[in-house]
């Protein structure tokens, strides 16, 4: 032990009291790394963008039946695994323009008024 105290007083710092040497030699307490400290802030900032991205996309949808393209009633694709994992959202597809995609759940429109085939021109 003299020895050892000996080689660190050398490489210690002027002013260092023998006690503080002493608990150089001890093995430290468990501490987190400093790579699990990076992973995990990292992984919850990389967490935490992904919900406010959900979020955003969330409240851009449209509310309703009506296409985001030409504001016709679209008609509902139905799925039932995707009904289930995720009700807020509806399947769409326009017949008009040819869009598909997700709207919320919202009111739905009035049907349009059908056109009536007349025999004059």
């Amino acid at each position: 032990m003299g020895k050892v105290r000996r080689v660190l007083w050398r490489l210690l710092p002027f002013r260092v009291s023998i006690k503080k040497v002493a608990s150089v030699t001890r093995p430290p307490r468990a501490r987190m790394s400093d790579a699990a400290l990076f992973v995990l802030i990292f992984g919850a900032l990389a967490v935490f963008r992904i919900l406010i991205a959900t979020f955003a996309f969330l409240f851009i949808l449209p509310r309703g039946d009506r296409c985001p393209n030409c504001d016709h009633p679209t008609l509902r694709v139905a799925s039932l695994l995707f009904d289930r994992v995720m009700p807020w959202f509806r399947k769409s597809w326009c017949i008009t323009c040819g869009w598909h995609g997700l709207l919320r759940r919202g009111p739905l429109s009035e049907p349009t008024p059908s056109r009536e085939v007349t025999g004059k021109r």
